[in-house]
């Protein structure tokens, strides 16, 4: 099964980026395939998540 979550920005040391590597961990280890999609991903990447940093176009 595959699984795509979408997040903001990934900062390693925030109560939500806690809660999602704790779930998202254990749905790798069930088996799944985790797509993340972020504008900023700060910190390790764990092994077996497919992180897709989108571009962001700032107009002003």
């Amino acid at each position: 099964m595959k699984i795509a979550v979408c997040l903001y920005k990934y900062f390693p040391f925030g109560g939500l980026a806690r809660d999602f590597l704790r779930i998202m961990t254990i749905c790798h280890q069930r088996g799944y395939e985790i797509d993340v999609y972020v504008m900023e991903w700060q910190g390790e990447i764990p092994a077996g998540f497919n992180v897709h940093i989108i571009p962001v176009l700032r107009k002003y």
